[in-house]
Parts: structure tokens; C-alpha cells; sequence
């Protein structure tokens, strides 16, 4: 007995159905779990059996509105319905009324110790179209800042390697690299500098990475963080001093190149 077998009890379905209407409703909520979870067989043979299109979005009754077949399946982090989903043309850059696409919703549900598998349902909806960067923000965030939010650093490398921008500010003005200092998350935060982050970019509240860092509970963490951002001030204004203008877009260039080519990997390809 499958998982999803196992687990049906939680989702009901109804003896007799009043209507074509409440046929649909149960059948789109069965199908948007199997998305999630089931084996690509059992899709195959329910959408077989169903008129439901893996092109619409799903009217489950409930929260999440609008998701599509795709999109559930991101949620379940399924690799092998993803697959079967994209190859039947499935839309990788879906989106709902209020921003959210499939990318981001493996994102959102990206769980550091199971990271490996976050990055493979990543790779599998760019190589299949699914666009990383100049996305819509959802609840304010941006695809950068959901992921560095969840503490998922190979996720981090893998996005920013596709496009995603390092400096995009969100609705709030927080940049990845803000979200990263308010964490404590210092390893987070030395990544994302090495990819170009500027630790001078301010918020809406007019703080700026050093002054987030001054609010860290965790006063040994704060120590640590004010520590590295001063330091790595000091190192640009070195930098600024050797340099003329151009000089320093030079170096950001190479800069940046370097840090592509030391963190590319065939684990990011």
C-alpha cells in the first residue's frame, strides 16, 4: 500500500455526488494530493479517468487557491511527477493571482536537511523554461530572499547561478543579504557577499546590514556578525582607494566571475 493510499482516510470522498460540480470538487482535491505525493502511475490513471486538465488550476475548496497540478507536486518535492507534469507540457512559469509560480513554491517548501532534493526540483523546472529572475514578488519576498530565508545555501548558489539577482531589494527594501544578517546566519550571509551582495543597501526603515546586525539577540552572534561586515568594509574601501571608477567595475566583474567559477559545480549544473 502506497503512501497515498494510506493516508486517503484524511480525504474522504463522498458516497454519492449531488452534482457534476461536487464530482469535480472531490476529484481536483484527490488529484492535487496525488500531485503531491502519489506515484506517477497513479496520476497517469487518474487523469485517465478524470476530465481534468493538468493545464487549469485546481479548485480544491480550500486553501491553496488556484495552484495547478505542477504546483502541488512542487509542494510534495515529487521529482518524478514534476517530470511526468513538465512533460506534459505543463506550465513551469505558472502563476497565481497573487505571484506565487512553481520555482517558488519549491522554495517555500525547501528543507535544509533534505537540500539535495530541493536543488534537483529546481534544476528540473529551469532546464524545462522556468524563469528565475525578473519574477513577481509573493507576499512581498523575492525568490532570492525565500531561499536564503530558509537557510538552504545550495539553493542560494544554484538560483543566483541561473540569474536570480543578489541585490534585489523585496517589498519591505530587504536584500537576501539583510534577511541573512537579521537571521544570525553568518555562513549565509559570508556566501552571499562572496556573490556580490552589498552590505550598504538600507531598508525602508533606512538599517542597513550593520545595523540589523546590532539587533541580533544572541549578543556572541552579533559580535561575530558587526565583526565580519566591518571587516569586509574595510576591504572595499581599500579596494575604492586603489581604484578609479572604472577600475572597481572591473573588479566587481571579475569579482563576480571568480566566484561563479569557484562555486559552479556539477551538482549546480
Amino acid at each position: 500500500m502506497s503512501d497515498w493510499e494510506e493516508e486517503e482516510e484524511d480525504y474522504p470522498l463522498p458516497l454519492c455526488f449531488d452534482s457534476s460540480a461536487d464530482r469535480r470538487y472531490f476529484s481536483a482535491r484527490s488529484l492535487a494530493k496525488l500531485c503531491a505525493v502519489g506515484t506517477v502511475r497513479e496520476i497517469q490513471m487518474f487523469l485517465t479517468l478524470s476530465n481534468i486538465s493538468v493545464h487549469e488550476a485546481l479548485d480544491v475548496g480550500c486553501e491553496p487557491i488556484g495552484w495547478s497540478c505542477l504546483m502541488y507536486a512542487c509542494l510534495g518535492q515529487n521529482r518524478g511527477a514534476i517530470s511526468y507534469l513538465l512533460s506534459l507540457n505543463s506550465n513551469p512559469n505558472f502563476c497565481t493571482t497573487d505571484g506565487l509560480t512553481p520555482l517558488m513554491v519549491v522554495v517555500a517548501a525547501s528543507d535544509p536537511p533534505f537540500s539535495e532534493n530541493d536543488v534537483r526540483c529546481a534544476k528540473i523546472l529551469v532546464r524545462k523554461g522556468a524563469r528565475v529572475s525578473n519574477l513577481p514578488t509573493y507576499e512581498g519576498r523575492t525568490l532570492l530572499t525565500m531561499a536564503v530565508s530558509k537557510g538552504v545555501m545550495d539553493l542560494v548558489i544554484f538560483l543566483w547561478d541561473k540569474g536570480a539577482r543578489v541585490n534585489q531589494t523585496d517589498a519591505r527594501g530587504e536584500t537576501p543579504l539583510n534577511i541573512a544578517v537579521a537571521g544570525n546566519m553568518l555562513q549565509m550571509v559570508e556566501l552571499l557577499i562572496t556573490l556580490g551582495a552589498n552590505p550598504r543597501i538600507r531598508n525602508l526603515d533606512g538599517n542597513g546590514s550593520l545595523d540589523l546586525a546590532a539587533g541580533i539577540d544572541n549578543p556572541n552572534g552579533a559580535a561575530k556578525m558587526i565583526e565580519y561586515l566591518k571587516f569586509h568594509e574595510r576591504v572595499e574601501k581599500d579596494l575604492e582607494k586603489e581604484d578609479d571608477d572604472d577600475d572597481a567595475v572591473s573588479y566587481e566583474c571579475e569579482r563576480n566571475n571568480s566566484s561563479r567559477s569557484f562555486l559552479k559545480s556539477d551538482v549546480f549544473m
